[in-house]
């Protein structure tokens, strides 16, 4: 079984993302649809744990964090977390705009 990212739209038309397990896209797009959510695009998903601990070995455990980084960062992540922005997506976008490399 293969893992799925997709992005759908629920039945009052918002959009949806996440993952889902299954034995190919067509069979994604089944398990979609039986939940009511109609599937606009769906990619094979990367091996997440390897880009994870790649990341974890690149960052210098060193480095100190400022008190200015900590408040833009708690700023930002409550702004995402109030437009109702799940916690997992909202970690990922700020750490894509992290100035170290994950």
């Amino acid at each position: 079984m293969s893992v799925y990212e997709y992005t759908a739209l629920d039945e009052k038309g918002r959009e949806r993302k996440g993952f889902v397990d299954a034995m190919g896209v067509a069979a994604a797009r089944q398990k979609l649809r039986e939940e009511n959510v109609y599937p606009v695009e769906i990619n094979q998903a990367e091996n997440r744990k390897e880009t994870a601990l790649s990341g974890i070995l690149k960052i210098n455990i060193w480095q100190r964090v400022s008190a200015n980084d900590v408040s833009i960062f708690t700023r930002q992540l409550s702004t995402l977390l109030g437009a109702g922005m799940p916690l997992v997506p909202s970690l990922s976008i700020l750490m894509k705009q992290a100035k170290i490399p994950f």
